[in-house]
Protein backbone atom coordinates (compact mmCIF):
# COMPACT_ATOMS: atom_id res chain seq x y z
CA UNK A 1 0.00 0.00 0.00
CA UNK A 2 1.24 3.48 -0.85
CA UNK A 3 -0.07 6.70 0.62
CA UNK A 4 0.37 9.95 -1.27
CA UNK A 5 0.08 13.70 -0.80
CA UNK A 6 0.45 16.28 -3.59
CA UNK A 7 1.44 19.80 -2.49
CA UNK A 8 1.27 23.18 -4.21
CA UNK A 9 2.81 26.45 -3.05
CA UNK A 10 0.53 29.55 -3.26
CA UNK A 11 2.96 32.30 -2.17
CA UNK A 12 4.31 33.32 1.22
CA UNK A 13 4.18 30.19 3.34
CA UNK A 14 0.73 29.13 2.07
CA UNK A 15 0.98 25.51 0.90
CA UNK A 16 -1.96 23.36 -0.10
CA UNK A 17 -1.79 19.60 0.37
CA UNK A 18 -4.18 17.36 -1.56
CA UNK A 19 -4.64 13.97 0.06
CA UNK A 20 -7.15 11.69 -1.64
CA UNK A 21 -10.14 14.04 -2.16
CA UNK A 22 -9.22 16.20 0.86
CA UNK A 23 -7.43 19.54 0.99
CA UNK A 24 -5.26 20.65 3.91
CA UNK A 25 -3.71 24.12 3.98
CA UNK A 26 -0.47 24.90 5.80
CA UNK A 27 0.60 28.45 6.57
CA UNK A 28 2.25 30.52 9.29
CA UNK A 29 0.62 32.87 11.84
CA UNK A 30 -0.15 36.52 11.02
CA UNK A 31 2.16 37.67 13.82
CA UNK A 32 5.02 36.14 11.81
CA UNK A 33 3.96 38.06 8.71
CA UNK A 34 1.90 35.41 6.94
CA UNK A 35 -1.80 34.80 6.29
CA UNK A 36 -2.74 32.25 9.01
CA UNK A 37 -4.79 30.18 6.56
CA UNK A 38 -3.81 26.94 8.25
CA UNK A 39 -1.57 25.31 10.82
CA UNK A 40 2.20 25.26 10.46
CA UNK A 41 3.79 21.97 9.41
CA UNK A 42 5.05 21.41 12.97
CA UNK A 43 1.57 22.05 14.39
CA UNK A 44 0.15 19.61 11.83
CA UNK A 45 2.85 17.11 12.83
CA UNK A 46 1.76 17.40 16.46
CA UNK A 47 -1.87 16.81 15.53
CA UNK A 48 -0.88 13.91 13.27
CA UNK A 49 1.31 12.32 15.95
CA UNK A 50 -1.45 12.68 18.56
CA UNK A 51 -4.18 11.28 16.30
CA UNK A 52 -1.94 8.38 15.18
CA UNK A 53 -1.13 7.55 18.80
CA UNK A 54 -4.80 7.76 19.76
CA UNK A 55 -5.81 5.47 16.86
CA UNK A 56 -3.08 2.97 17.78
CA UNK A 57 -4.06 3.13 21.44
CA UNK A 58 -7.71 2.51 20.61
CA UNK A 59 -6.77 -0.45 18.41
CA UNK A 60 -4.54 -2.01 21.09
CA UNK A 61 -7.26 -1.47 23.71
CA UNK A 62 -9.83 -3.06 21.40
CA UNK A 63 -7.66 -6.14 20.75
CA UNK A 64 -6.96 -6.48 24.49
CA UNK A 65 -10.69 -5.98 25.21
CA UNK A 66 -10.00 -2.98 27.44
CA UNK A 67 -12.91 -0.50 27.57
CA UNK A 68 -12.39 3.16 26.67
CA UNK A 69 -15.11 5.65 27.56
CA UNK A 70 -13.29 8.81 26.42
CA UNK A 71 -9.90 9.91 25.12
CA UNK A 72 -8.25 13.23 24.31
CA UNK A 73 -4.67 14.34 23.76
CA UNK A 74 -2.39 17.36 23.96
CA UNK A 75 0.83 17.46 21.93
CA UNK A 76 3.65 20.00 22.37
CA UNK A 77 7.15 20.50 21.06
CA UNK A 78 9.95 22.72 22.27
CA UNK A 79 12.71 24.33 20.25
CA UNK A 80 16.24 24.87 21.57
CA UNK A 81 18.37 28.02 21.09
CA UNK A 82 19.39 26.84 17.58
CA UNK A 83 15.71 26.46 16.59
CA UNK A 84 15.98 22.65 16.60
CA UNK A 85 13.31 20.47 18.15
CA UNK A 86 14.53 19.50 21.60
CA UNK A 87 11.57 17.53 22.91
CA UNK A 88 8.13 16.34 21.86
CA UNK A 89 5.56 15.79 24.59
CA UNK A 90 2.32 13.93 24.17
CA UNK A 91 -0.28 13.53 26.92
CA UNK A 92 -3.23 11.22 26.34
CA UNK A 93 -6.15 11.60 28.74
CA UNK A 94 -8.10 8.33 29.03
CA UNK A 95 -11.32 7.48 30.80
CA UNK A 96 -11.50 3.70 31.30
CA UNK A 97 -12.80 1.23 33.87
CA UNK A 98 -9.68 -0.92 33.30
CA UNK A 99 -6.82 -0.99 35.81
CA UNK A 100 -3.63 1.07 35.47
CA UNK A 101 -1.62 -2.17 34.97
CA UNK A 102 -3.67 -2.87 31.81
CA UNK A 103 -2.99 0.66 30.59
CA UNK A 104 0.76 0.35 31.23
CA UNK A 105 0.82 -2.45 28.65
CA UNK A 106 -1.38 -0.52 26.21
CA UNK A 107 0.72 2.66 26.59
CA UNK A 108 3.91 0.76 25.72
CA UNK A 109 2.36 -1.16 22.82
CA UNK A 110 0.54 1.78 21.18
CA UNK A 111 3.77 3.43 19.98
CA UNK A 112 4.84 0.30 18.14
CA UNK A 113 1.82 0.62 15.84
CA UNK A 114 1.86 4.38 15.24
CA UNK A 115 3.51 4.97 11.86
CA UNK A 116 4.17 8.63 12.67
CA UNK A 117 6.06 7.73 15.83
CA UNK A 118 8.10 5.25 13.80
CA UNK A 119 9.24 8.16 11.58
CA UNK A 120 10.55 10.36 14.38
CA UNK A 121 14.12 10.73 15.57
CA UNK A 122 13.88 12.74 18.82
CA UNK A 123 12.38 10.94 21.79
CA UNK A 124 8.69 11.43 22.36
CA UNK A 125 7.77 11.73 26.02
CA UNK A 126 4.30 10.28 26.46
CA UNK A 127 2.13 10.42 29.52
CA UNK A 128 -1.13 8.51 29.70
CA UNK A 129 -3.42 9.92 32.39
CA UNK A 130 -5.99 7.31 33.33
CA UNK A 131 -9.23 8.61 34.81
CA UNK A 132 -7.57 11.89 35.71
CA UNK A 133 -5.18 10.38 38.27
CA UNK A 134 -2.98 7.41 37.30
CA UNK A 135 0.00 8.64 35.28
CA UNK A 136 1.80 6.20 33.02
CA UNK A 137 5.05 7.58 31.57
CA UNK A 138 6.54 5.98 28.44
CA UNK A 139 9.20 6.93 25.88
CA UNK A 140 8.99 6.39 22.15
CA UNK A 141 8.86 2.69 21.26
CA UNK A 142 12.04 1.14 19.81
Amino acid sequence: MTERADLTWHGGRHIEARIRDLVVVHDKPKEKGYTNLGPTPSEMFLATLASCTMMSTLRVAEVRKVPVQAMSATAELDFDAQDKVSVVRLEIQVQSAAAAKDWEVIARMAGKFCTIEQLTKPPIQKRFVLNGKDRIEVEKAD
